[in-house]
């Protein structure tokens, strides 16, 4: 496979030109909606991808949720080019499509009757950290133009009311935001505690599912290695149907 291309079970993608590649956030986030069981695979219907990249979680969900339209969106025009580009290669073209607009302006120009049952999002969310030289990608990883607020002001505007929000977030980030979604009746009802290796202390992601819906919580640590150092048996479980 050449270089700037990452393959999958089912398709492939080009991320040259797309602000963040191919990375372990969206491996990680793609294998666990896959294998969430809170959502509904048969009823879901309509899913927004926010900051889509080259559009690997959309493919992912297209092939995961087989009766949805996915919508992508992405400030940065070359990554939603691209994402066009991986999109009219995949099997799922006709449920795919991607716009070049922020949420916010997304949010502002859409029918008041349109919400989503699945919104998913690998965001930006590195705040008061050293900025990349690349504008573009300082703009696609950092919290400047996404800010937590914003994420929960714009998902309560979009998601429907048996909807759900899937995300990825650092641990410290991760708390800010669902304190942000409780003000906006909007609660955390899934968590997964990534761990970087059996063993320690901190772990280094949350993956987070939200819901209008108060249930009763759940939430689980897991490890992307064991203590030899080999993929986990959780790692390998979420992406024996995304990868090769």
């Amino acid at each position: 496979m050449e270089e700037g291309i990452f393959q999958f079970r089912n398709f492939y993608v080009s991320h040259s030109r797309s602000t963040i590649k191919v990375g372990t956030d969206a491996i990680l986030l793609g294998g666990c909606i896959g294998h969430n069981r809170i959502l509904k695979k048969n009823e879901t219907k309509t899913i927004l991808d926010v900051g889509c990249g080259c559009g690997v979680l959309s493919l992912l969900s297209a092939q995961f949720f087989p009766h949805a339209n996915v919508k992508s969106i992405d400030i940065d025009r070359q990554s939603v080019e691209e994402t066009l580009e991986n999109f009219s290669r995949s099997p799922w073209n006709n449920r795919l499509s991607a716009e070049c607009t922020s949420l916010q302006q997304f949010v502002y120009n859409l029918a008041d009757n349109l919400r989503f049952n699945l919104i998913i999002s690998n965001p930006p969310f590195f705040e008061n950290s050293l900025k990349s030289a690349s504008k573009t990608k300082a703009i696609s990883r950092h919290t400047d133009t996404l800010t937590v607020n914003d994420i929960a002001c714009c998902v309560a505007r979009l998601i429907s009311d048996d909807g759900y929000f899937c995300c990825i977030y650092p641990v410290e980030t991760a708390s800010n935001l669902k304190m942000r979604f409780i003000d906006e009746k909007i609660y955390c009802i899934d968590e997964i505690c990534v761990f970087s290796k059996k063993g320690n202390i901190k772990p280094e992601r949350t993956i987070m599912t939200f819901s209008k819906k108060l249930v009763c919580k759940t939430i689980e640590n897991v490890y992307l290695l064991d203590e030899e150092g080999n993929a986990s048996d959780w790692y390998a479980k979420i992406t024996s149907n995304i990868l090769p």
